[in-house]
């Protein structure tokens, strides 16, 4: 029996499709859904939540697979098999689809039922590690929620890490204009396709009253600036004593991630220490756990958000479910909370 791996198919129904399902249930992988045409495919996919999808270049009710488009646009990082035909290699629907974020593409010939399962579970994440007893004693038990009412006590907040995948642009454009005026530099890491990170970056200098900036290969991490991840590579801190510079990297993708919340977080606590304030947006996986650990061992504090207003709880919860999240605050909370343990500008003291 093939290891359990939650699959969405999008084809066109009998006499006509149909095969993808039977295939991939033969070799015992699990179906969730299914889908007949683009819209279908997108309502399925937020609703049921697969570890990957696979659908049809020629799925009806799309210009061709525009529909990855929109549901990478819609900040699903949910893997992606597009299967076409030789015909549409030839006309460019491979080039179109993997430009659209689709994240693999098989060409549909008969008897590959076996490199279909491969590539299914190529792209699948893996599942969460068991942790060793050494492990689970060395990690902290959950604190009980603060009432972020006024000033929170504790080491001086130095930097702030925020990360999140699935549903986090949205939150992103909830969070950061809410935290004027910044004192501290802050550096996001957030799943997109490569294309979509400008757009991001975009509509978050628009929406925030302080700069925005994707981030640049050892530049300065400025104060009261947001530097936002490049596509494709991972985002690391370096420096000290307030002093941070950031670091692209290439190193292999984690969590099939790069960049990957993990990298951002155990860089930030090493060069920050306890002065690391890190965010755990909505995002699907376990992306941010071994992170968080870091940020949690060197005395920094780790904010989750709520499952309630997640679009997937993966992320958060995986934080949650580790006991390394200092508090749960709902996305509607989560400025505040941000602020209270922020200090507050040079002039605001000034004129305190």
């Amino acid at each position: 029996m093939t290891a359990a791996v939650r699959v969405l198919v999008a084809e066109r129904p009998p006499p006509h499709g149909g095969s993808l399902r039977e295939a991939l249930e033969r070799r015992g992988l699990e179906v969730v859904a299914t889908a007949q045409g683009a819209r279908d495919l997108l309502a399925a996919t937020a609703r049921r939540r697969p570890a990957v999808v696979v659908a049809r270049a020629d799925l009806p009710g799309s210009d061709g697979p525009a529909w990855v488009r929109r549901l990478r646009e819609a900040g699903s990082v949910t893997r992606v098999l597009v299967v076409g035909s030789p015909d549409d290699v030839r006309r460019g629907v491979r080039r179109t689809a993997l430009a659209a974020g689709a994240d693999d593409w098989l060409t549909a010939v008969p008897g590959a039922d076996h490199e279909l399962v491969r590539r299914v579970l190529a792209l699948a994440p893996p599942p969460p590690a068991a942790p060793t007893a050494a492990a689970a004693l060395a990690l902290p038990s959950p604190l009980p929620p603060l009432r972020p009412a006024r000033a929170v006590t504790g080491p001086p907040v130095r930097l702030l890490v925020v990360a999140g995948s699935t549903g986090g642009p949205e939150a992103l454009l909830d969070l950061l204009p809410a935290l004027a005026p910044l004192s501290v530099p802050v550096a996001v890491v957030q799943h997109l396709p490569e294309h979509h990170v400008g757009r991001l970056v975009a509509r978050l200098q628009r929406a925030c009253p302080f700069p925005v900036v994707e981030a640049a290969h050892d530049a300065a991490l400025l104060p009261g600036v947001v530097h936002l991840a490049p596509a494709g590579r991972h985002l690391e801190v370096t420096g000290s004593r307030g002093r941070y510079r950031s670091r692209l990297g290439l190193r292999a993708p984690e969590h099939h991630a790069r960049p990957a919340a993990d990298v951002l977080f155990r860089t930030a606590a090493s060069a920050a220490g306890s002065g690391v304030l890190a965010v755990v947006l909505t995002g699907m996986g376990h992306d941010g756990v071994r992170g968080a650990a870091a940020v949690v061992a060197s005395g920094g504090r780790v904010l989750a958000q709520g499952e309630a207003c997640s679009v997937v709880w993966g992320m958060p919860g995986a934080v949650v479910a580790a006991g390394l999240a200092t508090e749960v605050v709902p996305l509607r909370s989560m400025p505040l909370a941000v602020r209270t343990r922020m200090p507050l500008p040079a002039r605001a003291r000034a004129s305190g």
